[in-house]
């Protein structure tokens, strides 16, 4: 099997209220000090999966029971993959859909895992051409069999307008022409030199390598798909209660890879911690998300296993439009004030149980290929307060004014008491020079606030998936025409497109190390950890389960179905 270095490229139910009513709990766990736990993961073991071509089972054990999953987000339950961009979307879709281009569990492409069986990526210096081969006889859930017209189609369904997924945008700024020499291959042209098509159309990146079915969306609509949505998974979509749960079912015939364990897999809606943990516990969840480091040592001692994957989240802090000259967040020293006055280790040992460590990386992580960790910040509050009022006294500021969007993330439940505690902070740094309003919202708002440059003085979390490569993520958010801009001077906006043009890996792993440099030195981001995202399951259901290094994935498939999903090899 060949194997490849590779890159990779968020709507969220808030916390209940009363997450937000805790500043006094979050300044006494600041003082105090608390004992942390630790995380267990189950390592993988080796196994081939199966491969042959979609029909009747032979001799296939029957698909039996049903696997319970309790998460506290299912974004906006969107089932079409191109009307939302949020993680938790992705995650639940991953039963369904299959990818373009496969990857493994250790983050390496690999042409035994998706629908293209082969490729090939030829780079000039005036553009790349993508060949793929696909597998012939993969089968969507209405019967019909998987075509190039499907694959060209996917990548213009995922290009479109009014797609609104991550890499929407990037991909329409890669993508020259899709031609379709054959019934069974499919060649993309890009604009420019572009070296990591590939990954982009993985699960390492986010969801637009997804293989949708052409005729079906066109007869029926985009409407018609979004409520009854069909892939080439080994499970298919059978029942949705929005706001409640999202329920899919096995395949009856064979699957061109996998063979399904369970009858029907359900992702239940509970957006309290505390209730999921309790489902657990009494049986009605078999597996849980998100599960905080405060609550990890109860789980486990109840005799439930925690999986984690490690190092997976880089949690940093948006400046909302840094690019508009009216707000104060354009000002280098307002920025800078921030991330000087804020004390990471305190948070980081007493809301995370000091379970993760603290970054410098701002878009930026410890997978990336040819890794350069970047300068952590000192917690100075002496020179934070001078930047700050030198700031005012210059532009004749009465304050700084600001709003913290605050609301959790898959995997991460302590966001909103990170969101107080760091108010606390700079409040206790600058006095009344300075006013930072928490509110509490939903994810999805923020982001379409963002979309509509609506975002001056705002601050909001990001939580981005560790991955190899980052310049789609960097492009999105960075770059004029990306999917919200943060911030794009030109020397930012050129560094990015001499890391998208390049075909060198190791060039092209300098420039994303020099870009998240220019990020962090000129404080677009206030940076803070990586964490491990943790889930627990009850070990009569999941004895094993190997989270892999897909980007906003635990990899749900490698316990739903039979053997190991995407073994490395």
């Amino acid at each position: 099997m060949e194997k490849m270095f590779v890159r990779g490229g968020t709507s969220l139910l808030c916390r209940s209220k009363g997450l937000f009513l805790m500043p006094i709990m979050v300044a006494l766990l600041l003082v105090g000090s608390f004992g942390g736990g630790c995380t267990t993961n189950t390592p993988a073991t080796s196994g081939k999966p199966t491969t042959s071509t979609s029909g009747s089972p032979s001799g296939a054990k029957q698909s039996t029971g049903e696997l319970k999953i309790a998460t506290g987000n299912l974004g906006k339950e969107m089932l079409d993959p191109t009307l939302d961009a949020g993680s938790a979307d992705k995650q639940i879709r991953t039963l369904m859909f299959d990818y373009l281009v496969g990857a493994g569990v250790d983050g390496q492409l690999s042409k035994e895992y998706g629908l293209a069986m082969d490729w090939k990526a030829q780079h000039s210096a005036t553009n790349s051409v993508y060949t793929f081969d696909l597998r012939q006889g993969v089968k969507f859930h209405d019967g019909t069999e998987v075509t190039a017209q499907d694959v060209k189609f996917s990548l213009e369904y995922f290009a479109r307008k009014e797609s609104a997924t991550v890499y929407a945008a990037p991909l329409r700024d890669a993508i020259d022409r899709i031609e379709v020499p054959s019934q069974y291959q499919v060649v993309v042209y890009t604009k420019k030199p572009y070296a990591f098509l590939l990954t982009d159309l993985s699960s390492l990146g986010f969801v637009e390598g997804i293989v949708l079915p052409k005729a079906y969306i066109e007869k029926n609509g985009t409407d018609y798909f979004n409520k009854s949505p069909i892939g080439t998974g080994p499970y298919k979509f059978k029942e949705q209660k929005r706001g409640t749960s999202i329920t899919f079912e096995a395949i009856a015939y064979q699957h061109w890879l996998q063979q399904p364990k369970y009858k029907t897999v359900t992702f239940m809606l509970v957006p309290e911690e505390s209730t999921r943990i309790a489902m657990l516990k009494t049986k009605e969840a078999d597996v849980v998300d998100a599960v905080s480091r405060s609550n990890l040592a109860s789980v486990q001692s109840a005799g439930y296993t925690a999986f984690s994957k490690k190092a997976s989240m880089i949690i940093n802090i948006n400046l909302g439009q840094t690019w508009d000259q009216s707000s104060y967040l354009n000002d280098a020293r307002v920025r800078e004030a921030l991330n000087l006055a804020i004390d990471r280790q305190a948070m980081l040992d007493q809301i995370f149980k000091k379970a993760g460590s603290i970054t410098g990386d701002d878009y930026y992580g410890s997978w990336a290929y040819g890794y350069k960790p970047m300068p952590l910040y000192d917690h100075d509050t002496d020179k934070a307060k001078t930047l700050l009022e030198q700031a005012i006294k210059d532009k004749g500021w009465s304050k700084v004014e600001l709003t913290f969007y605050s609301f959790d993330r898959p995997g991460v439940p302590e966001l909103p008491l990170i969101a107080e505690a760091m108010a606390g902070m700079w409040q206790k740094a600058f006095g009344d020079i300075i006013s930072v309003k928490i509110v509490p919202v939903d994810f999805a708002v923020v982001r379409q606030s963002a979309i509509d440059k609506k975002v001056q003085n705002s601050l909001f979390f990001v939580a981005i998936a560790n991955r190899l490569f980052w310049t789609s993520t960097q492009r999105s958010v960075f770059r004029t025409g990306g999917l919200y801009i943060l911030a794009n001077p030109p020397q930012l906006e050129g560094l990015i497109d001499k890391a998208a043009a390049e075909t060198d890996m190791d060039k092209a792993g300098q420039f994303q190390a020099e870009t998240a440099r220019f990020i962090r030195d000129n404080h677009f981001v206030v940076p803070l950890f990586a964490l491990d995202d943790v889930q627990a399951a009850n070990p009569q259901k999941v004895t094993q389960w190997d989270m892999g290094k897909f980007v906003y994935d635990p990899n749900y498939r490698d316990i739903t179905v039979r053997g190991r999903a995407y073994p490395a090899k």
